[in-house]
């Protein structure tokens, strides 16, 4: 099979055996209304895992919202949780890395935001301080009148969510950190998302893949745009892993076991 949009400036080539890690962005990517996805897609994840595959999630929801998707997953790598400042290990719950604000930061932002009488949330885990580790404003659209810590942007993660990380905080940043921790290269992982605070882990992955109903944005920084949407354009990705393998953006090709096919593309060699 075939997906349903690949880079025209890829070409395939032959690649060896190794690991491949897959990371699944959740709202919007793995579900659509916050149910789990069904046992299909979950029987596709261990047929991944039993061919050497790993998988885990990348989401904007703290690590608490996440535990009933790694247990009926099954999950046991670690989850980027909060946009990248946090790393759980699902196993224990434990918070495995934490990135906050800067006090005065963190405290100039929130009041920026009171005297701008724009809804929010700080984003604090008891973790002994009451340090903030991610600011969401509920709003339409980016609030920009707000003075914000310089070097940072507000990020969409959803419809009237606008996300501000602490600097050089990412679900990419804390992606290769996790990679590098889990000695798997950039060009061995492969990244699904649909909404703009995924955009950094769609750069920096080896396959960056944005699910059909994604931010036209994510879409245009993607390798490959899914067929399908949700959790079907993530079912997509994990088939074409198993049967054929896929494209990295800097045309290699990934496999997740030696007796995979080549896979077939669409797009035109140059």
């Amino acid at each position: 099979m075939t997906l349903g949009h690949e880079d025209n400036r890829i070409r395939s080539y032959h690649l060896g055996n190794g690991p491949v890690l897959l990371v699944s962005d959740i709202d919007g990517t793995l579900t659509e209304d916050g149910s789990l996805p069904p046992e299909s897609l979950l029987r596709l994840i261990q047929e991944f895992r039993n061919r050497g595959g790993r998988f885990t999630l990348a989401t904007g929801r703290p690590p608490a919202m996440v535990a009933a998707y790694t247990d009926y997953l099954e999950i046991c790598d670690p989850v980027i949780c909060l946009n990248g400042a946090a790393l759980l290990d699902p196993s224990s719950h434990a918070i495995r890395k934490l990135w906050s604000f800067p006090e005065n930061v963190a405290q100039d932002l929130i009041r920026s935001l009171q005297q701008a009488e724009i809804p929010y949330i700080a984003h604090r885990i008891h973790d002994g301080t009451d340090s903030v580790h991610k600011v969401t404003a509920l709003v339409p659209s980016a609030p920009d009148h707000v003075i914000i810590p310089p070097g940072s942007k507000w990020v969409q993660s959803d419809k009237g969510c606008y996300d501000l990380m602490p600097h050089g905080c990412s679900k990419g940043s804390t992606l290769r950190q996790l990679a590098n921790e889990m000695r798997i290269p950039m060009d061995r992982i492969v990244t699904v998302g649909n909404n703009l605070n995924d955009l950094e882990m769609i750069r920096v992955a080896g396959a960056g893949i944005a699910v059909s109903n994604a931010d036209e944005q994510l879409k245009a920084a993607a390798s490959i745009v899914t067929r399908a949407e949700s959790w079907q354009g993530v079912a997509e990705v994990i088939r074409a892993l198993c049967d054929e393998g896929l494209i990295t953006r800097s045309g290699r090709l990934l496999r997740v076991s030696s007796p995979l096919r080549t896979a077939r593309l669409v797009a035109a060699a140059v």
